[in-house]
Parts: C-alpha cells; structure tokens; sequence
C-alpha cells in the first residue's frame, strides 16, 4: 500500500459518516481501502492539509466495489491544494432523459490518490445514507 491511510465510521446515525485521513508517500500516491459499507452516497468532502499542502492538481480516485468512481470523475480533473472542496455525486441519464440519482454503494471502497507530492495529507468524508 503506497502511503497512509487512516480510516474511521460514525455509524451511530441514520447518515453514516466515513472519514479517511491520509499521507502520501515519497512518490505522492495514497491508497487503501474501507471496510464493506452499503447506502446512497448524499456527499463528499475532501479537505487538503493546510500544514502539508498537497501539490496543485493532484487526482483521487474513490472506487465502489464495481470499480466505478463514486466521485464521477471529479477527482481525476485535478484538485486544488488549497481549497474544501464538496461533491455530491449523481448518475445521469441522458439517454432515457431521466432525472439524476444518487450513487448507491455495497462493498468495500478502494481510495487512490496520486501525484500529490512527497508527505502531503488531507482528509476526505463521505456521508452515506441508508
């Protein structure tokens, strides 16, 4: 595993909170996994250090089970290392022309970073409703 992940649940609510601290190693990449979680994903934050400040544009990845970005690509387009930044993450349906919906996850969740320099850290919550 390439850096260091810290993983930690709030499960005592109907919105259950996942909050993952992390430190990258000397090539800038994070990644590790949750334990097996299930529920609508209503939103994600993710704050970089303001002590270790990742490098500018660095990418995160937050995989469910079925190896789909729950992020929805949002986190490849380069994140700023500066600023909090908050997704709530849709599924579109263009095609049928129906309204979005929430992600829904059952299973663990991989969490990669990349390129954010040598032991830069942030954290990222993702809250899950049932």
């Amino acid at each position: 595993m390439a850096g260091t992940l810290a993983v930690t649940y709030s499960e005592t609510r109907a919105v259950k909170k996942i909050n993952m601290a992390w430190i990258s190693d000397g090539a800038g990449a994070v990644s590790g996994s949750t334990k097996k979680v299930s529920g609508r994903v209503v939103r994600v934050t993710i704050v970089p250090s303001i002590v270790a400040v990742p490098t500018e544009n660095y990418t995160m990845q937050i995989n469910d089970a079925d190896e789909i970005d729950i992020l929805m690509g949002y986190g490849s387009a380069g994140l700023s290392a500066t600023i909090k930044r908050t997704i709530v993450p849709r599924i579109n349906d263009a095609v049928l022309g129906q309204p979005s919906y929430p992600v829904v996850i059952d299973g663990n969740l991989s969490f990669v970073v990349a390129g954010a320099g040598v032991l830069k850290a942030g954290t990222v919550s993702i809250y899950i409703e049932q």
